[in-house]
């Protein structure tokens, strides 16, 4: 009897272990990140009390103003820092660009997919507002297209963020109060992506997503072809955790999200119940599960509220609202 818990127990932490590894890794690396400065899960809880103060005033939308259209758009500027070791790695413009217009239109919800979201929860999807530009001028401040090239020796990056530095084969975050920081490389095995921790240091602060699960187009392969790996991490990058609460039966800390028992895989259909959710079930097509790209497909409300929080006064994300990244005139280059 013993030998046989002692091998049920082997394999239900190979099972955990196995799906740990594969797909976002940002609560490991979470993890990782407060065991390596534990004054850093200070700073991330003190972020997320702060959201959680916002919305308690009902501030996360009236902020910024509102439109008659609708909330005010926050422009975010983006610089996509990609490392490659062999040409297959250094993916063309074209692919980058393709990603940022997948980000325009998943948060903005205007995708060809809206009308695969499931019927029960389509009053909760939502348009965030939030749109993302490539950058226009560097931190020197002069022109760039906001992709930069670098070449490495590094077969591959893990979640040890020696992508972000040049000394280990990276390349240097630009300033975070004014750029949104894309790493794209070849990740280690079962790695497809993390987000920085909210409240963290500006020098790691952005998302890594890898090579592979990059925009729409180019040198991407399945089940990562539509670009919303960098959804979900700039999800986490905006507060959002992942739906399930990263435990069994556990909160994303968003009331409009049902609870929901574990990580879904794969493309399910139809209605999938767990924790005792109601008739809808489990929102498997929300982009902070790990559902397949083709069925995920939407950003709850209360989701939108979350991420704009992190831009309120005295935010996280509040120095972004006024980056000339995306608008300045560059500088006449030295001759």
């Amino acid at each position: 009897m013993k030998s046989f818990l002692l091998a049920c127990a082997c394999l239900l932490l190979c099972a955990y272990y196995s799906v740990a590894q594969q797909g976002c890794v940002a609560r490991e690396y979470q993890q990782q990140e407060f065991s390596r400065d534990p004054s850093l899960k200070y700073q991330f809880e003190s972020a997320e009390l702060f959201t959680k103060k916002v919305l308690s005033r009902d501030e996360s939308m009236v902020t910024y103003g509102v439109s008659p259209g609708g909330l005010t758009i926050i422009k975010i500027p983006v610089v996509v820092h990609i490392l490659y070791r062999t040409s297959d790695e250094n993916i063309s413009d074209e692919q980058v660009r393709s990603q940022i217009e997948v980000l325009n239109k998943e948060f903005r919800k205007i995708h060809a997919d809206t009308s695969k979201i499931p019927v029960s929860f389509r009053s909760l999807a939502a348009d965030c507002y939030l749109e993302f530009v490539l950058a226009s001028v560097n931190p020197r401040g002069y022109a760039t297209n906001g992709i930069v090239r670098k070449k490495t020796n590094a077969y591959s990056f893990g979640i040890e963020d020696n992508i972000k530095f040049s000394q280990s084969g990276g390349d240097d975050a630009w300033d975070s109060d004014k750029y949104l920081n894309i790493w794209v490389a070849n990740l280690s095995a079962g790695i497809i992506g993390y987000s920085s921790v909210l409240g963290g240091p500006k020098e790691k602060d952005g998302i890594v997503v890898k090579v592979s699960a990059f925009g729409s187009t180019g040198k991407i392969t399945m089940p990562y072809t539509k670009g919303r790996t960098a959804v979900h991490e700039i999800g986490h990058w905006l507060g959002l955790r992942h739906i399930w609460g990263d435990q069994y039966c556990g909160s994303d800390g968003v009331e409009d999200t049902p609870t929901q028992g574990i990580a879904t895989r794969g493309c399910p259909s139809g209605i999938v119940t767990s924790c005792n959710n109601d008739s809808s079930g489990n929102m498997y097509n929300n982009y902070m599960d790990l559902t397949n790209d083709e069925c995920t497909n939407m950003f709850t409300i209360g989701q939108r509220d979350k991420m704009r929080a992190a831009f309120a006064a005295e935010g996280p994300r509040h120095a972004l609202l006024f980056s000339n990244g995306a608008t300045g005139i560059p500088l006449p280059e030295p001759p």
